[in-house]
């Protein structure tokens, strides 16, 4: 399967996952979940080995339990 049609796979399944955004904007407007596509494609899976896509570094850190679960120390 071609890169572009992974990254548009990883697309579709980590949308869900997000709950939203903080201090990320599209011009002058805070970005709402209506914008994850548009930002999950800034930056695209790519073969370059020091380079991860956006949806990648959502993709684990969602997968993390402390991701979702959060840091009990701090709380």
């Amino acid at each position: 399967m071609p890169i572009h049609n992974l990254h548009n796979e990883a697309v579709k399944i980590i949308i869900p996952r997000i709950i939203g955004f903080k201090n990320i904007r599209k011009g002058k407007k805070e970005i709402g979940l209506e914008d994850a596509e548009w930002l999950l494609n800034l930056n695209r899976l790519n073969a370059h080995p020091n380079e991860e896509a956006f949806v990648k570094q959502l993709s684990d850190f969602s997968a993390s339990r402390a991701g979702y679960l959060g840091n009990a120390s701090t709380a």
